[in-house]
């Protein structure tokens, strides 16, 4: 029978359900996340029982509580007898076969889902998930639909993949974290990717593709005329990869965003790339951290940056730059005018390099973030840094964090160059007792909303780059 925290949970949920079946203009969401349940059909079936009643929800979201066929069945019901809801979050539950299957149903008719998220589901049974394939061919409601990291059999992925080559409504798509993709399924993407005109947005990261797939991908976008941002980092993409996407961006003018991470990226196919991108002029966003490139890279990529206005946000984080190359690419950006987010974090740059960078900052006008978390920098970069940021009048995010240790000198730097600037929205420092003892003193010269903050680890001092990971759902 219903346990004691089953009955507690059902007292919570009362109010709650009164609201839906009064149909309470002000209830447009609900949310349920990280929650156990013993039986959630028992704690959430009259929840899916009323979903019909409310006109107002929008956003519906059960993130791991649970869910399996049975359950999933029940919530379709209910789903079916609404027509509000456009927001649909099932991740990181158990749903599989008959789940899966009416979900297909449901999309198949008249539905107000605009976004469906499946991420981290079994989504182990071929034939359930080709029926959810098959409601892709009729649907004109679903926009985005995520199967990050789900168990989906090779025959299911190659049906939804099928499926782009004739949905017309869906404009994002996310298949990061998949088992290795099918080389029937990498061609049916490929194929899609030719005729398609309603995808703007596909993640495929971590997928374990392998230079020649990743190389057929990137080719059948030269005539894509819709897609603008691709994910495809961390698959094993090598030389044929790299000289597909120089290819690319000299003839592709849609493809706005590209995280490409992670890959092995050769000097020759990264000097075909940078020559690729003095003449595009609709690129924006780049990142390419963890791909080994060295000082030679950097003067690649420097000569690129003296050409190219476009680029907006590149991210060049956890490769092994060393003093040189950072010195190579602050001379570039003296004179780069479109560069507004430049992430070097976990870098060899050291006090030489962030001296280069402060040299920079004291005639750019356009960077807004500066990312040199990890970059071995001492005092003397740390002052230099600070010294430049006292004229500096457009830099809004300093980020610093896991560098040596802060000692007395470079916290008075900081200390004195807050007084004066008036453009830093967040400055990010270590997290040593020094700063600790010393961060009220900082945060008191700071003008509301600006502040001060420290990094406690990894994930604080990497900052939003416009190009977030799969793992950001």
């Amino acid at each position: 029978g219903p346990t004691m925290a089953n009955r507690s949970f059902q007292t919570e949920l009362a109010p709650l359900l009164a609201r839906l079946k009064s149909n309470d203009p002000t209830l447009t969401k609900i949310e349920f996340a990280w929650k156990f349940f013993r039986d959630p059909m028992f704690e959430l079936g009259d929840l899916f029982d009323s979903l019909g009643h409310s006109t107002f929800l929008t956003r519906l979201e059960l993130k791991s509580v649970g869910l399996r066929e049975r359950e999933t069945v029940a919530l379709v019901k209910g789903l079916a007898a609404n027509t509000s809801i456009t927001h649909l979050n099932l991740s990181f539950n158990s749903i599989d076969g008959e789940g899966l299957v009416a979900l297909g149903s449901l999309l198949k008719g008249p539905s107000s889902i605009t976004l469906l998220d499946l991420t981290h589901n079994r989504m182990e049974n071929a034939a359930a998930v080709c029926s959810l394939a098959e409601s892709l061919a009729t649907n004109t409601s679903l926009k985005s639909l995520f199967l990050n990291g789900c168990h989906i059999e090779q025959r299911g992925l190659a049906a939804i993949t099928s499926a782009l080559q004739v949905n017309t409504t869906l404009e994002e798509l996310r298949l990061a974290e998949l088992r290795e993709l099918s080389q029937e399924s990498v061609h049916a993407l490929a194929a899609a990717l030719r005729v398609n005109t309603a995808l703007n947005c596909i993640w495929l990261e971590s997928c374990s593709l392998g230079d020649e797939a990743v190389c057929e991908i990137l080719t059948a976008l030269e005539g894509n005329t819709t897609l603008q941002d691709l994910r495809i980092r961390e698959n094993e993409a090598g030389a044929m990869a790299a000289h597909a996407l120089a290819k690319l961006l000299r003839v592709n003018r849609t493809l706005e965003t590209l995280s490409f991470g992670s890959n092995k990226i050769p000097h020759d196919g990264l000097a075909a790339i940078t020559d690729a991108l003095k003449s595009n002029s609709t690129f924006l966003r780049f990142e390419l951290g963890g791909c080994t490139l060295d000082a030679p890279s950097a003067v690649l990529l420097a000569d690129c940056l003296k050409v190219n206005s476009t680029l907006i946000i590149l991210d060049l984080g956890r490769n092994v730059f060393d003093a040189e190359s950072f010195t190579l690419m602050a001379e570039a950006l003296k004179i780069n005018t479109g560069i507004t987010e430049l992430i070097i974090d976990s870098n060899l740059a050291g006090d030489v390099g962030a001296c280069a960078m402060a040299a920079m900052l004291t005639l750019n006008t356009t960077i807004e973030t500066l990312g040199l978390a990890d970059n071995v920098i001492g005092r003397v970069g740390m002052c230099a840094l600070a010294e430049a940021m006292k004229t500096n009048g457009t830099l809004k995010k300093l980020l610093l964090a896991n560098n040596q240790a802060l000692v007395d000198e470079s916290l008075s730097a900081f200390e004195d160059m807050l007084t004066v600037n008036q453009s830093l929205t967040v400055l990010l420092l270590d997290s040593n007792d020094d700063f600790r003892q010393r961060f009220v003193a900082i945060d008191q010269v700071l003008a509301d909303p600006v502040r001060a903050a420290w990094a406690e680890g990894e994930a604080d001092t990497k900052p939003a780059t416009g190009i977030p990971l799969a793992s950001d759902d």
